[in-house]
């Protein structure tokens, strides 16, 4: 969500965020995001309030199930939803009439098959521009805590916690050579 946020408002385009939590809701404002609303009982009502008579264009989701739906309904004819996780373990709830009335469409998206089928030409010109990005300082990550690889196994447990607040990290170093063995 990070990254998508910070790459949304360099090309101009404002984010209209659902949560979960309202501690990832203030996390969210930080980040920059447009618009943040709480996934709850009235999720469709409060995402129309946010729009204030607008409609999206496009929805990426993570998480799947119901409120994929519930976004759609707020897509113009013609709107994308590009799912690229499932966090959930949920496939995205949508009546089959948004598609066939409305014309939405529904796209998946896995990195490993986008490097797959990209020319190593686009690839590397992709790479350069975040590379570019992170250089520059315009593209960061919040980073929560840094381990040494002797404690990896905290530093898992740590990053399966759904509450993070930025990215589990390791540091490698001269003192990690001890873990090679001779």
């Amino acid at each position: 969500g990070q990254y998508i946020i910070a790459l949304a408002k360099l090309a101009g385009v404002k984010t209209l965020n659902v949560v979960r939590r309202e501690e990832a809701a203030e996390q969210v404002r930080e980040w920059g995001g447009d618009r943040v609303v709480l996934n709850g009982d009235n999720l469709h009502r409060d995402i129309e309030e946010a729009l204030d008579g607008k409609k999206l264009s496009l929805v990426l989701d993570t998480v799947g199930g119901t409120p994929v739906g519930e976004l759609a309904k707020s897509l113009k004819p013609g709107g994308s939803i590009v799912v690229y996780a499932m966090q959930s373990g949920q496939f995205p709830a949508m009546p089959p009439k948004e598609f066939i009335y409305r014309g939405l469409s529904l796209h998946g998206f896995w990195l490993i098959n986008w490097i797959r089928n990209a020319s190593h030409l686009e690839i590397e010109e992709i790479y350069q521009k975040l590379g570019d990005l992170v250089a520059d300082g315009s593209l960061s990550a919040a980073v929560e805590q840094v381990y040494p690889l002797d404690q990896y196994k905290e530093a898992f447990k740590q990053s399966l916690k759904s509450n993070r607040s930025g990215k589990i990290l390791f540091k490698v170093g001269a003192s990690d050579m001890t873990l090679i063995p001779k």
